[in-house]
Formats: structure tokens, C-alpha cells, sequence
């Protein structure tokens, strides 16, 4: 079976790949964004040609949507460059299953407390959403032609994350016994997946007998932020005063997300790690960067 992923180099993706790479009979293709571009439509037909995958997995995209962020980019890579990736798998004649790595950002914030389940109309209320509800709505027009799964992660975290998203921040500020830490709204509520569970989730969609339409990667469950930040002090053993900067809050910030697993749960997936449990993760890893940079220092 040849598989491509795109996108496997990020942080979902090596995630996936190391997975992958255990499964025997599979011919696993991983371009970095360099070789193949998405935005590149004829590149991108000419390497899916050359190998006539089996199955392909979209995880690119431009996932950061903060201030100073590149909106034009951030649409032609993760709207459009699924255009183009389903477009070109028409033109080859590709009849395997496309899995394409959406966001539950989709939905929007639940007014309510309510879960979300993957019929619920989409509602993004910012620009980062709106683009993967696009693709979305691209992915729709190719139904007809081969079988396509839209992943719906909600805030997946762990080793490896980027340092300007919160969880690695607020770590990052514990293992380095910051004296403030300056936050937003710590009263917003998330549905936290383990980056490895999220992998395992998109494994099991892949060789799963069924293909789901619509799917939620989904812990069901959610914590605010100050809990996060009180996990993370028993965790590190120390206190950090905690200043909500108002600059940090924005008109549309999503209060409230959680997303309903049964769909993922009927592919044969639950979740192995607990929010703690990866949290620990987490701070072991800005600690071990800590002891590096002071080493680097002496």
C-alpha cells in the first residue's frame, strides 16, 4: 500500500508517522512543504502521478492565526491547497481514501456548554476556521469521486508544539519559575487531545473498515485554563502570580469547545492518555530544555 501524508514533518504528523512506520506493507511517503507545495497545483499533480498512492492524509496547513499572521497564506495553504490536492486525485484517477486534517475551529465557541457533534452546523468565528471550513466545503464537491474523511482535532497538544501556543508557554514559564505569567481569559474551556492520541485516532481511520465522513478527535472533556495552570503547579511544585493582560484577550475567542468521540469510539479508538498525564509529559520536556540552555551557559 502506498500512502502519502502531507504535512507529516509537523506536529500531528511526525506524530502519525512514527506510527506508521511500525505498520508493515506500507510504502510511506512524507514530503516537506519545500519539495511539495501545495499552492503548486502542477507539482503537486506531477508527484502524485509519478506515485499513484493508495490512500493520501492532508495535514498541512498554516495553523497559527494570531497577531502579525499572514491571512493570505494561511488561505491558499489550507483552503486552497486542498483544492488543489483533491483536484489532482480526480485527474489521476485516484480511488483509494483521502484523509483531510480540518479543525474543530470550525464550530466555533458552544454557547450553550453543549458538545459538539460532527453534524452541527459550522459557525468559525475566526479566520483560521473559516479557511479549514472552506476546504471543507471543497472536499464536498468531491465526494462523488473517491472516498474523503474530514478530521475534525480539537486542541491537541504535547512534545514538540510550537513555543508561541499556550500550553507550551505556560509550561515553558513553570519550568523556568517565570515571576509572572501573563495570560488571557483563564475561565475559557478546551477539549485537550494528547497529540498522541490524535495520531493513533488518524491511524485507526485509515485501516478502519469504515470511513467516516465526519469526525470529531475529541478527549470529551474540558478544562479551563486556570485548571491547566493549576495542573501544571502541582506538577513543577511551585506557585507563579498569574496576571490576566487584556491585550491577551480577543472579541472572538472561542469560551467553550468540546467535542463528542462517539464516531472516533465506533472506528475502534478510545484515548490512552489522561489530561495529567500529558501534561507531565509536557513540563518534562520545557524542563529538560531549561537544564540545556543553562548547561549552554556554563
Amino acid at each position: 500500500m502506498k500512502l502519502i501524508v502531507f504535512g507529516g514533518r509537523g506536529f500531528i504528523g511526525s506524530n502519525l508517522i512514527q506510527r506508521l512506520e511500525r505498520r508493515e506493507g506500507l510504502e510511506l511517503f512524507a514530503p516537506s512543504s519545500q519539495a511539495v507545495d501545495l499552492r503548486d497545483g502542477d507539482a503537486l499533480e506531477n508527484y502524485c502521478a509519478a506515485l499513484r498512492p493508495d490512500a493520501v492524509v492532508n495535514l498541512a496547513g498554516s495553523s497559527f492565526a494570531g497577531a502579525g499572521a499572514d491571512y493570505q497564506t494561511l488561505f491558499q495553504v489550507n483552503a486552497f491547497g486542498q483544492f488543489n490536492l483533491l483536484r489532482c486525485l480526480r485527474k489521476i484517477g485516484f480511488a483509494g481514501r483521502m484523509l483531510f486534517a480540518s479543525s474543530a475551529n470550525v464550530y466555533g465557541s458552544g454557547q450553550q456548554r453543549v458538545a459538539f457533534c460532527e453534524a452541527q452546523a459550522l459557525a468559525p468565528m475566526n479566520e483560521y476556521g473559516c479557511s479549514k471550513a472552506l476546504a471543507e466545503h471543497f472536499c464536498g464537491l468531491f465526494k462523488h469521486d473517491f472516498p474523503v474523511c474530514i478530521a475534525r482535532p480539537f486542541n491537541c497538544i504535547g512534545r514538540g508544539q510550537k513555543s508561541q501556543f499556550l500550553i507550551p508557554k505556560i509550561a515553558r514559564a513553570f519550568a523556568e519559575a517565570s515571576p509572572v505569567l501573563e495570560l488571557g481569559n483563564l475561565s475559557i474551556e478546551r477539549d485537550y487531545l494528547d497529540v498522541r492520541d490524535a495520531a493513533g485516532m488518524l491511524e485507526a481511520l485509515l485501516f478502519n473498515e469504515t470511513f467516516p465522513a465526519k469526525v470529531n478527535l475529541a478527549a470529551n472533556e474540558t478544562h479551563s485554563i486556570l485548571q491547566i495552570v493549576q495542573a501544571f503547579a502541582d506538577i513543577a511544585g511551585r506557585e507563579l502570580k498569574v496576571v490576566v493582560n487584556p491585550e491577551f484577550i480577543r472579541p472572538n475567542d472561542l469560551i467553550y469547545q468540546r467535542g463528542l468521540d462517539q464516531v472516533i469510539r465506533s472506528c475502534g479508538y478510545q484515548k490512552h492518555y489522561d489530561l495529567k498525564t500529558t501534561l507531565r509529559w509536557i513540563y518534562r520536556a520545557a524542563d529538560e530544555q531549561r537544564q540545556q540552555g543553562q548547561g549552554k551557559l556554563n
